[in-house]
């Protein structure tokens, strides 16, 4: 007599019960990937709270007509949406950000090696496969390679950990037409270089950057009696000492300069600031704003009468409609006849009416306003 175990049937059924749950999950994944698109399209954020807590509140009212524990709802609905949005985001990196096939043209302050380079280099290097360097002889090149289609993006640096903000660089961004689509910040170990090992004492010339000379203006008290010789880039700097093949030349240059130019590196870290700090905008013409609005950044320019009331009154009304100021910086310089200039860092984009209506009273009450971006920052 052939004995029959009563499990057997119970677990068959419950096989048929997770093979529809698959296919359902299956079904579900590809309306995920039809999402994503249309969020692109109309640029909605990937993550979605509103509609995730409407979405549990109504699942747990239906498991709880069905028997179904309201804790195991919440549990296992979080780990569908969370894979579906690991999906959305893996699709959007993959097909639809900004890693672009097509050879694109990079502006930097140049010849090759400069930090501007370096900067360049690392912000692109996952956002676009071809990439053809463009390397410009001042900031106003740059910038202006861009504005005439010579370029798709260029790299500016904006303010340092040593010298403070490049004044030179805020009156270009009064001025341009062209969008903040992004930012970096890279660590910056200014070195000494020469052509080949030898004594400091030997040195009578040295060559560099006009920002870095500000940076390193400790060390180079040190030796009063050198000769300083400007140059329109680290990179420029190095190649002129490597050329002229004098052993009473150096130059403050990088790390990268040492292959890139065939020098010899006699001391580092030369800045004022062990921890010194470069931070790079992006700029292009096109405005590109981020998809996932949480993690984005505004950077806004503006000039007020000389009443510390209107800062006040402006950071107040920011507040009101939960908009977080990272930074606000007086520059304390009049850029292109415009006076007492500020910088304002806002952890936020003007996606809604009433943050909108905040900017326009913003605009009332302040002599100039300019909005030069709203970008993407990384948390760390």
């Amino acid at each position: 007599m052939t004995f029959l175990d009563p499990l057997l049937e119970l677990r068959k059924n419950i096989n048929n019960i997770d093979k529809k749950i698959i296919l359902l999950l299956s079904k579900r994944q590809l309306l995920t990937k039809k999402i994503i698109k249309v969020k692109i399209n109309y640029k909605r954020k990937i993550k979605d709270k509103e509609r995730e807590i409407k979405m549990l509140k109504t699942l747990v009212k239906i498991g709880k007509k069905n028997n179904l524990n309201k804790n195991f709802i919440i549990y296992l609905f979080q780990v569908i949406i969370k894979e579906s949005i690991r999906v959305q985001r893996y699709l959007f990196d993959k097909n639809y950000s900004n890693k672009e096939s097509i050879s694109k043209k990079i502006s930097f302050l140049g010849p090759k090696g400069s930090y501007s380079y370096i900067a360049s280099s690392l912000f692109f290097k996952e956002k676009i496969k071809n990439i053809e360097y463009f390397p410009c002889s001042s900031f106003e090149k740059l910038v202006l390679s861009v504005e005439d289609n010579k370029s798709d993006y260029c790299i500016l640096p904006i303010r340092n950990t040593c010298s403070g903000p490049i004044l030179q660089n805020y009156k270009l961004l009064l001025t341009t037409n062209l969008n903040i689509i992004g930012e970096i910040e890279i660590p910056i170990n200014h070195c000494l270089l020469t052509i080949k090992k030898m004594f400091i004492q030997d040195i009578n010339t040295i060559y560099s950057h006009e920002e870095v000379f500000k940076q390193c203006s400790v060390f180079l008290s040190q030796f009063p009696q050198w000769k300083i010789k400007f140059a329109n880039s680290t990179s420029e700097a190095m190649k002129i000492v490597s050329m002229k093949n004098n052993k009473n030349c150096a130059v403050i240059g990088n790390e990268i300069g040492v292959d890139l130019y065939n020098l010899y590196k006699l001391k580092k870290n030369l800045s004022n600031n062990m921890l010194n700090m470069t931070r790079f905008f992006i700029l292009s013409k096109k405005n590109i704003l981020p998809i996932n609005k949480e993690n984005c950044k505004t950077t806004i320019l503006f000039s007020i009468n000389e009443k510390n009331n209107i800062v006040n009154n402006i950071i107040s009304s920011l507040k009101k409609v939960n908009i977080y100021i990272k930074k606000i910086k007086l520059l304390n310089h009049s850029l292109n006849n415009v006076k007492s200039i500020f910088h304002m860092d806002i952890a936020n984009n003007f996606s809604n009416e009433k943050k909108l209506a905040v900017l326009y009273k913003l605009v009332k009450i302040t002599k100039y306003l300019k909005i030069l971006g709203c970008y993407p920052y990384k948390i760390i």
